[in-house]
């Protein structure tokens, strides 16, 4: 057994894969999220009057909060999140997708977010896929 130190977790990197997205024309790399942006994220979804958070307002919210330059850095800012509901949604989907996979956002839990956007649990995917980790 190989029991962690607090400096091997705190110094741990985060996961991170790509993805083929042919309506834009290429590959996007998603990362996994800490904590603090995971939080940051819950916090950024807009609501309707009635509390509900729009399927595409929590897939462009996720997409921003995940996809990264080849330094890690985010590509796109809050401001920006409107304008990723206007592109394809076949690619913002499939995006949103491995963004939910890579950071243990089930089914279950984007439901949830989607109907009454509370920062519930997440329900932790359990595909075979594994994040890649050039």
């Amino acid at each position: 057994m190989n029991l962690l130190t607090a400096d091997q977790i705190l110094g741990a990197a985060l996961a991170f894969t790509d993805v083929q997205v042919p309506e834009w024309g290429g590959t996007v790399r998603v990362r996994s999220m800490t904590g603090a942006d995971r939080e940051a994220f819950h916090e950024s979804l807009p609501k309707t009057v009635d509390g509900k958070t729009p399927l595409t307002a929590f897939q462009a919210s996720l997409v921003a909060s995940t996809v990264v330059d080849g330094a890690g850095k985010l590509l796109f800012t809050p401001d920006q999140v409107a304008r990723l509901r206007e592109v394809s949604a076949s690619a913002l989907e499939r995006v949103a997708a491995e963004a939910m996979q890579l950071n243990g956002l089930g089914v279950n839990a984007v439901e949830e977010e989607v109907k009454n956007s509370a920062a519930g649990q997440s329900d932790a995917s359990g595909t075979g896929s594994q994040p890649s980790s050039e």
